[in-house]
């Protein structure tokens, strides 16, 4: 029993999920909680089996009224105590065990029973019998349910009614928590930077706008992809102005209790109006900010439209905000309440998007310049990141560090950083991966086609690098000179998809009809693109209309989108086959070059071309990446 009852206390203090961090201490906490819980249980349980072994004393028993009587007249009872209250008799035999034993007897019978025992001489006990501790079992009884209630409030005051907000707010939102990042530490935004010193000017002098009769914005909204800097905009507000930050997540205020998700939103309002000027800012709003539906909703839509509706409460200036700036991030603008996005609440709506070819060179060089790193070409960095956001191009210069780590050195070279941008867009190169010889060949000669179309195409992008070192599930890819614009033209947009397929038009020059699925990645692309050049763009035959993927399935147009896209395709095709039968020599020397050497530089083909005697092209601008894609092409 001792042994058990240690064995659950051990089972109660152990904890192996002190270090547990991340996205699954939730999980773990909910564990622990269950063990503990668990422990707790059979604890009790020891105790109630401890309790009711214990309760009756081994030597007693129950015998009945008649066996009593015949006892008394035999001579063989030493001493009686009786109870008439509870109606029991408690009788003592005579002999060496001197065995006990109890009897209850009816109602009434009691002085019956007493003067028979005075007669036969007896010693009687007038006292009454040792009873059960009725309070402490009813105390045992509701044991459990008292238990569970206090293990469960417990559990809940932790992780569900006070954690979120209020914990959070204690950690993040002091008047002491001014960011160090200032606005000169943001790079790639000029304009956007521009814009936000307004909101520092407001913070800072606030009467100059009283003075000229014009109303501070309350709040603006920050949108852009993932990783473009929306936080990083919100603290460097913060910390050029010099005032307070209070930093929450949209999701911090959904929950599952009626009315918490409202009531965080007053508590996050109220500490940051005793700050007097400062900057509040709403990572995530979209997920408290949703467009209300019409109509009966469920109580979990009731509680974040409670809480949506106290929002725009606290920002429509009910009540004196003071000198706040309320800033907010979303990734999806168009999922939000229209409420919430009129004039004062927020006024302005900035949206931050990928950074340009010189954007991402400024960014480069600024961590490149925190981080200690010299002597890189950075403009060359830049030009193979099309599409990276700023958050990507961070990414990369610690890999590079990293790099550098793992070899004990301790200057991270311009060799880092470009193995570095490989690795995250195609993954790691895999030395142990030995490809059959044939299997080789026909990576190269694939690449080699691409190389060749973005070459010597006109309007198609220069290819800066061509490698066959497996990397990933890749066997091989192209580089090229991309770039994002705003604009994409006829002429870029079908130099593009002649360049896609020019790799399976280097395999059929390889290998005739027997070609492989190396192209898929390719055709997949291509297939993409045609089909937006064709129910998007407006550049075929079909028309000027605008279709999306429902509008196919609905209106029975699918089969004549297929077939513009297949033409598209197989003009693009024609033109790439046209190219490469023309230059096969050229194709070929680039084959053979990456077998033996695996990559080529922009320079390597430039000076290949030039030996071969191949005109260059009309080469016009650069095409730009389909949706901000990498400007890579991977066999």
């Amino acid at each position: 029993m001792v042994s058990g009852v240690l064995m659950s206390f051990r089972f109660l203090g152990k904890n192996n999920f002190a270090q547990v961090s991340g996205n699954s201490l939730g999980f773990w906490r909910t564990v622990l909680f269950w063990k503990r819980f668990s422990g707790f249980l059979l604890l009790f349980l020891f105790l109630l089996t401890f309790l009711s072994v214990s309760k009756t004393p081994a030597t007693e028993s129950v015998r009945r009224l008649d066996e009593f009587f015949l006892f008394l007249d035999e001579g063989q009872v030493r001493e009686v105590a009786l109870d008439d209250r509870s109606r029991t008799l408690k009788a003592t035999l005579t002999g060496e065990k001197a065995e006990k034993f109890i009897t209850v007897y009816p109602d009434g019978l009691g002085p019956f029973l007493a003067e028979r025992v005075l007669e036969k001489g007896i010693p009687l006990q007038a006292a009454a019998v040792k009873e059960e501790n009725n309070t402490l079992w009813a105390f045992v009884s509701v044991l459990p349910l008292f238990l569970i209630a206090g293990v469960l409030s417990w559990y809940l005051l932790r992780s569900g009614a006070t954690r979120g907000i209020s914990a959070k707010g204690k950690k993040n939102s002091g008047a002491e928590e001014i960011p160090d990042v200032t606005l000169a530490d943001v790079a790639g935004h000029v304009e956007v930077v521009e814009e936000l010193r307004d909101l520092v000017l407001c913070l800072h002098d606030p009467e100059r706008f009283a003075r000229a009769g014009a109303r501070p914005p309350r709040g603006v909204l920050l949108t852009g992809p993932p990783g473009t800097g929306k936080t990083l905009m919100a603290r460097a507000v913060a910390g050029e102005a010099e005032v307070p930050f209070f930093a929450v997540g949209g999701a911090d205020f959904v929950e599952m209790f009626a009315g918490l998700g409202a009531s965080r939103a007053r508590r996050l309002f109220a500490r940051a109006r005793k700050a007097g000027r400062a900057v509040v800012f709403i990572d995530e709003i979209d997920a408290v900010g949703k467009a209300r539906a019409a109509g009966v909703s469920s109580g979990a839509s009731e509680e974040r439209e409670n809480t949506l509706n106290q929002l725009l409460v606290e920002l429509d200036g009910f009540q004196k905000n003071g000198h706040l700036i309320v800033l907010a991030a979303t990734n999806r603008p168009d999922m939000l309440d229209k409420a919430l996005l009129r004039s004062g609440r927020f006024d302005r709506v900035i949206e931050l998007s990928l950074p340009d070819r010189e954007a991402r060179h400024e960014i480069l060089a600024l961590h490149g310049q925190a981080r200690g790193v010299a002597g890189i070409d950075w403009h060359r960095v830049a030009a193979l990141t099309s599409g990276m956001t700023g958050a990507d191009l961070e990414n990369i210069l610690n890999q590079a560090a990293l790099r550098v780590a793992r070899a004990g050195r301790e200057r991270v070279e311009e060799g880092d950083v470009l193995e570095a941008v490989a690795m995250l867009v195609l993954g790691d190169e895999r030395p142990s991966h030995v490809l059959d010889a044939r299997d080789r060949e026909v990576v190269a000669w694939h690449e080699a086609g691409h190389a060749v179309c973005a070459l010597l195409y006109a309007d198609a992008p220069f290819p800066r690098q061509v490698t066959i070192v497996p990397r990933g599930s890749k066997g091989g890819a192209t580089w090229f000179d991309g770039e994002v614009r705003e604009l994409l033209s006829w002429k870029r947009a079908f130099a593009r998809l002649v360049v896609l397929l020019g790799g399976r038009v280097g395999e059929e020059l390889l290998c005739s009809d027997d070609v492989t699925h190396g192209a898929a990645g390719d055709l997949r692309e291509a297939t993409e693109l045609g089909r937006r050049m064709v129910v998007e763009y407006g550049m075929t035959d079909f028309g000027l209309v605008f279709l999306d993927v429902g509008d196919l399935k609905w209106n029975g147009q699918a089969s004549a989108v297929h077939q513009a896209v297949q033409q598209v395709l197989e003009n693009a095709m024609s033109q790439a086959r046209q190219l490469v039968k023309k230059e096969a020599t050229f194709v070929s020397e680039v084959a053979e070059a990456l077998l033996s050497q695996e990559t080529l530089t922009a320079a390597q083909l430039e000076t290949m071309r030039r030996s071969s005697h191949t005109s260059p092209p009309n080469r016009g601008e650069t095409i730009p990446q389909s949706d901000g894609k990498l400007g890579v092409l991977s066999g």
